[in-house]
């Protein structure tokens, strides 16, 4: 008999357990390490078969999130699926837990590893409960009638990382962007400027391309990539998380480190 070597026993579960508390740190809420079925949802015995009820009674989520109020009430699960989790038993016993879920409303997200990688200091588990709270809070004032009903808030939003790096291209190697391309002062050579633009070919796939000239611009270099960050919970619509817009945003964040690491290779502006 020995004491275990820790509470985290993967990688997965560490680099998800260092990314919920950098996000909730300060917040009023608390991160809870497998924490029961039974302690989250109560369920009678006759509401579920006899090989469900034996995995409910003895399975716990990875993480739950509460908030720091009277009763600790429960805000959020978050599962770290790693590579076992597409065996068929792992699968049914996930599907089970997203279900029960669903049936008392609380929110639940899986994520795998693209999802707690640190890119430019952020994960995009981060970028993806502040796209959850975002949301929430403008349910919140849609209800409150403070915004129009139609108002949206995750489309405006990008992940940060992908903003850096834009920074690093205009600050670091004046390289702009399309939209700033109109404040150019007329009386500079258009045609020697080199410039970018990103274009999507679809919610999975982006282009980045670096073009010379204005006028008549050629491309001198293209990156594509692909992304795919596949639906944290098929069952449920969680708010803000949505397949296509975090591919998407996965995708051009993928190009972007892709042309500043190729940039360097061929020594900019030299292409």
């Amino acid at each position: 008999m020995k004491l275990s070597c820790g509470a985290l026993k993967s990688f997965g579960e560490k680099a998800t357990a260092g990314a919920l508390n950098r996000y909730f740190a300060g917040k009023p809420y608390c991160v809870l390490k497998e924490v029961s079925l039974r302690q989250v949802i109560e369920v009678e015995q006759s509401e579920l078969d006899p090989g469900e009820w034996n995995y409910y009674t003895t399975a716990a989520f990875d993480f739950v999130v509460c908030r720091k109020d009277e009763d600790r009430s429960w805000e959020i699960v978050i599962e770290f699926d790693g590579p076992h989790h597409k065996d068929p038993l792992q699968a049914r016993k996930d599907s089970l837990k997203n279900r029960l879920c669903v049936e008392v409303d609380l929110p639940i997200i899986r994520v795998g590893t693209e999802e707690i990688r640190i890119r430019e200091n952020m994960t995009f588990l981060q970028y993806m409960l502040d796209l959850y709270f975002g949301e929430k809070e403008m349910e919140r004032l849609k209800a409150e009638g403070k915004v129009a009903s139609d108002d949206e808030f995750f489309p405006g939003y990008g992940f940060p990382g992908s903003d850096e790096i834009d920074r690093r291209l205009i600050m670091k190697r004046g390289l702009a962007p399309a939209g700033l391309l109109s404040f150019i002062e007329r009386d500079q050579d258009v045609e020697a400027i080199y410039w970018y633009r990103i274009l999507d070919q679809d919610t999975k796939t982006t282009r980045i391309e670096v073009l010379r000239g204005w006028k008549s611009p050629q491309v001198v270099l293209a990156i594509e990539r692909t992304a795919t960050i596949t639906a944290v919970n098929p069952e449920v619509n969680v708010p803000g998380i949505h397949e296509w817009h975090l591919s998407s945003e996965l995708a051009r964040f993928l190009c972007l480190e892709a042309l500043e690491k190729e940039l360097d290779r061929r020594g900019w502006p030299s292409l």
